[in-house]
């Protein structure tokens, strides 16, 4: 009876904790431009386009996600403290966007002269788009950006399509991914067995026996050579950058990254 008890008492808790997570989460987007093409890197048409789709996808993940493209730090119209970060931090802070958001800033030449792609994340983005995403994100894109070599002459939509799109995939909350309900369902089975084998563990009458000697025939076991043989392998890693949280010079929390690119 007691063990019923706590078996019951254990998937309630878990159907609570399975609703808070699949209840979405409120809050209110913005009216202000999601495309800021300030490098004129997209045709009037490309913009609208990636304009619509932002706002889809910001009205589904209730959050504000915005693209930023510029030539350099000269003349903004807010005041920043000189890094990358600050600038696209503070620029999201102080252009009125909802308080949960994402910027993806594009600058040409930062404050080192290298061209950057840096991801600003604020409020519950902050937790929703993590470091290893975001970065899986620039890994996805590399191939497809134009050179550096060709300034602002390249063809830059196919690349923030691509980033619109990942972001929308990596923002959608664990329980309303298709592949939650089957995870759901494996965790669900395996916490039954857990529970099964720990009641079949009660019911066993034979001690256990530390140690094979009753079972071994004498004289069976004469180890006559041993020997070890290790193994070498070369493994090579790119180098990824680390989230950072802070406060921007907009008096916003914010945490993000990138590299240059």
């Amino acid at each position: 009876m007691k063990m019923t008890k706590r078996v019951c008492s254990l998937l309630f808790v878990i159907a609570i904790l399975f609703t808070v997570v699949i209840l979405p989460a409120s809050a209110e987007t913005t009216s202000q431009p999601r495309v800021v093409d300030q490098s004129d890197l997209f045709s009037p048409d490309e913009e609208a386009k990636l304009t619509e789709k932002l706002t889809d996808y910001s009205k589904k993940q209730n959050c504000d996600i915005v693209f930023l493209t510029v030539d350099d730090f000269s003349n903004p119209d807010f005041t920043f403290n000189g890094t990358t970060a600050d600038y696209a931090d503070t620029y999201y802070d102080t252009h009125g966007y909802a308080k949960d958001g994402v910027l993806v800033m594009l600058v040409q030449n930062n404050e080192k002269g290298k061209r950057h792609i840096y991801f600003s994340t604020t409020g519950k983005c902050k937790s929703r788009l993590k470091e290893d995403e975001w970065n899986e994100i620039i890994d996805d894109i590399e191939p497809i950006i134009p050179p550096r070599e060709q300034g602002k002459n390249g063809n830059f939509y196919p690349t923030f399509d691509k980033i619109a799109d990942e972001l929308n995939v990596k923002l959608t909350p664990f329980a309303k991914k298709w592949y939650a309900i089957p995870i759901a369902i494996f965790i669900g089975l395996v916490i039954a067995i857990v529970i099964m084998l720990a009641i079949r563990s009660k019911l066993k009458t034979v001690a256990m026996q530390h140690g094979a000697k009753n079972y071994v025939r004498e004289g069976s076991m004469n180890v006559t050579a041993a020997r070890d043989t290790y193994l070498y392998s070369t493994v090579s890693r790119t180098r990824r950058q680390k989230s950072e949280s802070h406060t921007s010079s907009g008096g916003g929390s914010h945490s993000g990254g990138g590299r240059d690119i």
